[in-house]
């Protein structure tokens, strides 16, 4: 069920957080909470048994099967995963499933609290993104400028993952008050975008998100080099 506008009002500040877990490690969200303060996350990842140097000849974490003649993965996907090493290029076989639900990940790790509408996090590697079920509960339009946002944090090359786990991520203060920067104006041009969705997005809805939006980037962003201030 849907919260009502008034709820949202109390949930959805800033938009869009940095959460902070030291200097150099952390993951991003979509997310509304009483206090404007980036708050702390929690979660390590636990790889699984196995490690293969990588090979420019196949896919990461396969080996040739001589009787069907292709490459074979030699994990279950749908309990375990590939991680190839973001640093020493090793190929490890770890317990977060490839097939995961990735809304089902972030929630089992804590990422999506009340007020949190999306998440970017390291997964096996590299970064992925998901919608939360508070971002799933509004328009289809909105939740596509959420994904947007999160998206741009997935493609921020000034962060990255430094290991396997799910949660730790490298860059420095600035380059994530940038890249949050960033992913604000992506979200506003999203929301000023025409489009056949966006037109059907109630009034008070659309004028909640883009208020709400806007108080976020008055945050993380320079007000003489930002556009939309």
């Amino acid at each position: 069920m849907r919260q009502s506008q008034n709820n949202r009002r109390f949930y959805w500040l800033p938009l869009l957080c940095v959460i902070w877990t030291i200097p150099a490690s952390a993951q991003w969200t979509t997310v509304w909470t009483p206090d404007s303060a980036p708050a702390p996350s929690s979660g390590e990842g636990h790889l699984g048994q196995g490690s293969h140097k990588s090979n420019t000849n196949r896919p990461p974490c396969t080996e040739w099967d001589e009787y069907e003649r292709e490459w074979k993965k030699i994990y279950d996907p749908e309990n375990q995963g590939c991680c190839v090493h973001p640093i020493t290029g090793d190929e490890l076989v770890t317990e977060h499933a490839e097939n995961a639900d990735l809304t089902e990940v972030a929630e089992n790790l804590g990422y999506c609290r009340d007020g949190v509408a999306g998440v970017t996090f390291c997964y096996n590697g590299s970064k992925v993104s998901t919608l939360c079920p508070y971002g799933q509960s509004f328009h289809p339009a909105i939740q596509q400028c959420i994904q947007e946002h999160e998206n741009t944090h997935v493609d921020d090359q000034n962060t990255t993952c430094t290991n396997c786990d799910t949660k730790k991520s490298k860059g420095s203060a600035e380059d994530k008050i940038d890249g949050e920067c960033t992913a604000y104006e992506k979200t506003l041009r999203c929301l000023l975008t025409p489009s056949v969705m966006l037109s059907d997005v109630p009034e008070e809805e659309l004028e909640f998100v883009w208020n709400e939006t806007m108080r976020g980037a008055e945050y993380f962003c320079n007000k003489d080099n930002f556009p939309f201030l």
